[in-house]
């Protein structure tokens, strides 16, 4: 019973984005060297101000929370980007150098993964456009980003490239030249004959992702959530026609068809 009415949700993770002083805390009344170089705008709630560059969303600020207890003591970008993802400390903190482990707590998607039922052959838990990676960060790649100690069969679909560029494609529901949806029927068979006849060999993680795979070629229903062209050219133009603004969109046909984490 219980928490919530939430069915889907997009989480949109600002990897080096704007700070809270220029967006939801400017903080007018501080000293210059503190504040941030934005004026606040009132909104549709009474004592919350926000950024000027927000006009479109001071008229919507009755439909969010803006949380401001979330703070941490870890300066290091990869550790805290576990602490962001997972809401658990990273293995190791204050750290630049770790990179992910199996020892991870799980992303949250992973967790939705493992607790929630997706529609058939639609992925659980889609990762786009890129993972969260720090170049001057030894470690390079930040933790918490996939399955963590729940397994591999828990990591994310990661949906990479520029989506609003004409040639973008999902290579995942994409087939070779020359080959059918009849073949790839033959030989989703042939895996399961051979699943059963080495059980004791393969593994039950890459196994279940060599299933995942079958199933998101043979579904018509996963290639129209990802089809971005059945949208209207006025929608994509309202969501912008960047990376981020089609990732947002694409984000939103999956959670309309049934995607829980994005």
């Amino acid at each position: 019973a219980g928490f919530g009415r939430a069915k889907r949700c997009i989480f949109i993770f600002m990897w080096g984005g704007p700070s809270q002083l220029d967006t939801f805390d400017l903080k007018p009344e501080a000293p210059a060297e503190i504040r941030g170089p934005f004026k606040p705008i009132s909104t549709r709630v009474a004592d919350i101000q926000i950024c000027e560059h927000f006009e479109r969303l001071a008229g919507v600020t009755d439909k969010l929370a803006v949380i401001r207890s979330l703070h941490h003591t870890d300066p290091a970008h990869l550790s805290s980007g576990h602490a962001t993802l997972t809401g658990h400390l990273a293995p190791k903190i204050n750290s630049d150098a770790d990179p992910p482990s199996e020892r991870d707590t799980p992303h949250l998607g992973s967790l939705l993964a493992r607790l929630r039922e997706t529609p058939a052959a639609l992925p659980p838990f889609v990762t786009m456009p890129w993972l969260a990676y720090h170049p001057a960060a030894p470690g390079g790649k930040a933790p918490g980003q996939h399955g963590g100690w729940l397994g591999r069969k828990y990591d994310p679909m990661l949906i990479e490239g520029d989506p609003s560029q004409a040639d973008w494609r999902v290579d995942e529901l994409s087939l070779a030249d020359g080959v059918s949806y009849q073949r790839i029927d033959s030989r989703r068979h042939l895996l399961a004959n051979i699943d059963r006849q080495r059980a004791e060999i393969d593994s039950a993680d890459v196994t279940g992702m060599k299933r995942k795979a079958f199933g998101l070629l043979a579904s018509g229903s996963a290639r129209r959530a990802f089809d971005l062209s059945q949208e209207p050219d006025a929608v994509r133009d309202r969501y912008g026609r960047n990376i981020h603004g089609q990732c947002v969109l694409l984000a939103r046909r999956l959670v309309e068809h049934g995607v829980p984490l994005v």
